[in-house]
């Protein structure tokens, strides 16, 4: 993969999209919590939409290595899409407490 991230468009496109959504379920199912562990999150992204069609959307396989979704991350946080410190991530929007419904 190399400095420059992954070099399939496609894979960086998916990689974000199942990211992000592993991120948000994340900080749903745990909203106490300030943010997420990377494996953790590398985990639910390669999880994500096992039943899926493969014409559908986000049906396409992740065939990208730690190293490749690392990268990713990294491309996320400087474009301040998610916040990153050390081997922590969260949603720039996520701050831990209870949803008013949940009070």
């Amino acid at each position: 993969m190399g400095d420059a991230g992954p070099r399939d468009p496609a894979q960086r496109r998916i990689a974000e999209r199942r990211l992000l959504d592993a991120l948000r379920r994340l900080h749903r199912r745990e909203p106490m919590r300030p943010d997420v562990r990377l494996d953790t999150l590398m985990a639910a992204a390669r999880a994500a939409h096992p039943g899926r069609a493969a014409g559908h959307r986000g049906g396409a396989a992740l065939e990208l290595d730690d190293a490749g979704l690392l990268a990713v991350v990294d491309e996320l946080a400087a474009a301040g899409r998610v916040v990153r410190h050390g081997r922590r991530v969260r949603l720039p929007e996520h701050r831990p407490g209870l949803e008013p419904v949940m009070l």
